[in-house]
């Protein structure tokens, strides 16, 4: 259960809970107090703010139970957050401050799970995210220790399987899906909390002996100082004293080269870079120090050390370092970035404390560098909002695409009786091209949700680009941004990728009115293509691993994005665009989801003022281009009054579909659930199923083909969905369902897909 610290101290650590002997561990933890007390006093504040502020989606989203939320809220968890701010300012918390911290998160988790559980399906499932906002804080905004906000996380872990399980029944996806976020989440939360007190403590235990030493050093120097008075007051003494003198001298000087030494061999050897600051610059560095700044020791003493912190940092450090040699006392632990000699951004953790170096003031610090660990931080949280932000975009695609159904398909019907001159035709095309618009903007949510690329053929991108640019939409961008040119630059030769020529598209899209908008006053747009072949992993925006690559680059010399937004610009709704010109911000968006969709990469380069490169990585498939085009008739998908049996829940899709199947030639019979479907199926006969994937309540499209086929095995079945495709849509599909068919539906979809269905 115990390990050793440092290899050059007896003290061990108890690696599970990571608690030093007693002596120490009382002194570690006055230390921790300390260093920790303002923190836990902003994140209570800012805990009551975002505990209660969040109100707001109660009313939003439930208002009919909003109040039984709000006393979960404004009763309950607030208060005793904002119990545990006051408390604080106590003299008594010092002994308390981890368990009250740990029972405040304790407590705001299951205040999280008591609202799924109230909250009415689905709208329940909004407030997963906020068990993921107690996670961070309890590991890593808290300074809860690691044995307290481990005990904390799992308990709050078996709480919401408790309430998923047996007290408010979660579908078994989301609940694995929730499962995997929430394990994994707490998961990484002990490795980084556990991470973050390990250090702590390690570098507590340099500091004391690092102060230990230098205590001994003071002590053997006046030692020193007090024989050579003695000696030298008694030098008119006989010889025999002076040599005694002398040779106390050589042992003293002995143990001080003995310390000097151990000291020199503590500092060399430390995985923290330790160095002296005086003068605004550095002085005496040890190896690690050399390596994190990639400077020489003769360097380091020309260059002034502010040179050496990110411009944005420069003013806070720069202050702090002066106000600590003036005797003031700003934090003597932070976080700031550096900028080595390669141009590397680093983050960096500082523990700083003043010293006296020859006769003058000067600090002494202990510099590590934590770029790993805020990355991960920064992506986790990313993961984590994307994830909530992509379940709830999917949620109110699938429901307009129920809506626009009507939009979209009935206009098609009623087309097919109208005579070619009737006045209706045109508002009719109208109604139709407007609900196929929305119907994009769906598909856009979708691909946010990264559930929006179903679609995989073989796609060469120079067809893509060009035929976007003899779109009417490139059409009416220019007309927008009449100063701006494009040119292209394609590849002759460039490989095919396998993918969705409507995704790709509408990428190549986002990109070039992006590059226009950054071009008020006019400029170029270049568009290229290229094979790329990777050998090894190339570190820009994000990793792009080995492999063999088509490449599109959209450049532009249009204003630059500045570096404080380049992280933001592909969030959901994030825009600096034109209102009217432009759309609600989910373009961008749109490209990360599709990019990776087709499990591709993404470099931004960018410079203010200079324009902006955007890079997107495609893996190349060897398969060969399919360019044989067909045009189909109605004539050729209609059927032979062969028997449809439509299971749809909700009644304007039964009525659609029914309708263009009605109009198409086939005996249609409808079921409004699962369990009318298996009940009617139990006494009759259809020749193929039209099967809703997604029903509430009762049994969804999955488990209704598995009753059916216990009836009738081999039953053939096409599946449709106003979603995507999913899991459960493949699973049908092994089981033996044929084409998975995407609402709102059109006559020639529905109608080409049936008819293969029955012929197969």
């Amino acid at each position: 259960m115990l390990t050793r610290l440092s290899p050059s101290d007896s003290i061990q650590i108890n690696w599970l809970t990571l608690s030093f002997a007693e002596d120490l561990e009382k002194a570690f933890e006055d230390h921790y107090f300390h260093t920790s007390l303002r923190q836990v006093r902003i994140a209570s504040a800012l805990g009551v703010f975002f505990y209660a502020i969040f109100g707001v989606l109660d009313a939003w989203l439930v208002p009919e139970v909003k109040l039984n939320l709000w006393f979960i809220r404004y009763v309950v968890v607030c208060p005793v957050v904002f119990m545990t701010f006051l408390l604080s300012f106590s003299r008594h918390f010092k002994k308390y401050m981890q368990l009250s911290i740990a029972s405040t998160v304790l407590l705001a988790g299951l205040g999280i799970i008591a609202m799924i559980i109230i909250a009415p399906y689905p709208a329940s499932h909004s407030y997963y995210a906020g068990l993921s906002l107690v996670f961070f804080y309890g590991y890593a905004f808290f300074k809860l220790r690691f044995v307290w906000a481990s005990l904390t996380g799992w308990i709050i872990v078996i709480a919401y399987e408790i309430a998923a399980i047996w007290l408010s029944p979660t579908p078994i996806p989301i609940l694995i899906n929730n499962n995997f976020f929430f394990l994994t989440g707490n998961i990484f939360g002990m490795f980084a909390c556990y991470s973050i007190e390990y250090y702590l403590r390690k570098e507590f235990l340099q500091a004391r002996l690092l102060q230990a030493e230098k205590k001994k050093v003071v002590d053997i120097n006046l030692d020193l100082e007090k024989r050579v008075a003695e000696r030298t007051a008694q030098m008119l003494k006989t010889n025999e004293e002076l040599k005694q003198e002398i040779s106390e001298r050589r042992r003293a000087e002995n143990a001080l080269r003995e310390s000097e030494e151990k000291y020199r061999l503590l500092v060399e050897n430390a995985d923290t870079a330790i160095f002296i600051a005086q003068d605004e610059v550095i002085k005496f560095p040890n190896p690690k120090t050399l390596e994190l700044i990639g400077y020489t020791e003769d360097e380091l003493i020309k260059v002034p050390f502010v040179n050496l912190i990110h411009p944005e940092d420069r003013a806070t450090v720069l202050e702090r370092h002066r106000s600590r040699l003036k005797g003031e006392k700003p934090p003597n632990s932070y976080t700031f970035r550096i900028v080595n000699k390669n141009g590397e951004k680093l983050w960096t953790q500082l523990n700083t404390v003043l010293i006296t170096w020859e006769g003058r003031p000067a600090t002494l610090n202990f510099l590590r560098d934590i770029t790993s660990q805020k990355k991960l931080e920064a992506e986790l949280q990313q993961a984590q909002k994307m994830e909530a932000i992509g379940t709830l975009a999917g949620g109110v695609a699938h429901d307009l695409n129920n809506i626009l159904s009507g939009i979209v398909s009935y206009p098609e019907l009623i087309l097919l009786d109208l005579p070619e001159n009737s006045p209706l035709r045109n508002p009719l095309l109208t109604i139709q091209e407007s609900g196929q618009k929305a119907a994009a903007i769906v598909q856009d949510l979708l691909t946010l949700a990264r559930r929006g690329v179903s679609v995989a053929e073989v796609v060469n991108l120079n067809q893509v680009i060009k035929q976007y640019l003899a779109s009417p939409e490139y059409q009416k961008l220019l007309s927008f941004h009449s100063g701006i040119t494009v040119e292209r630059n394609l590849e002759p030769n460039l490989f095919s990728i396998s993918g969705s020529p409507v995704h790709l598209s509408k990428t190549i899209m986002n990109l070039v009115s992006n590059a226009a908008e950054a071009m008020p006053d006019g400029g170029r747009i270049i568009i290229s293509t290229d094979n790329h072949y990777v050998d090894t992993p190339i570190n820009a925006y994000e990793t792009i691993e080995e492999g063999d690559y088509v490449t599109v680059t959209v450049s532009d010399t249009g204003t630059g994005i500045p570096s404080v937004e380049i992280d933001k610009i592909f969030e959901p709704f994030y825009t600096k665009k034109i209102m009217g010109r432009s759309g609600p911000g989910l373009g961008m968006a749109v490209v990360w989801g599709t990019v990776k969709d087709h499990n591709g990469f993404i470099d931004v380069q960018s410079t203010l003022g200079k324009g902006t490169t955007f890079t997107l990585y495609f893996p190349i498939t060897r398969d060969k281009l399919d360019t044989k085009k067909s045009s189909l008739k109605i004539e050729d998908y209609k059927g032979n009054g062969e028997s449809i049996f439509i299971i749809d829940d909700i009644q304007e899709q039964r009525e659609i579909a029914s309708g263009m199947l009605k109009k198409m030639g086939y005996h249609v019979s409808l079921a409004a659930s699962g369990e009318e479907a298996v009940t009617y199926m139990k006494q009759k006969h259809a020749d193929l199923l039209v099967l809703d994937m997604i029903m509430n309540p009762g049994m969804d499209g999955l488990e209704t083909y598995k009753r059916i086929l216990e009836i009738h095995p081999g039953q053939k079945a096409v599946i449709a969905s106003g979603y995507s495709e999913t899991n459960r849509v493949k699973q049908a599909q092994k089981m033996g369902a044929r084409t998975y068919i995407k609402k709102p539906y059109s006559l020639e979809k529905i109608g080409v897909a049936i008819k293969n269905a029955l012929q197969e």
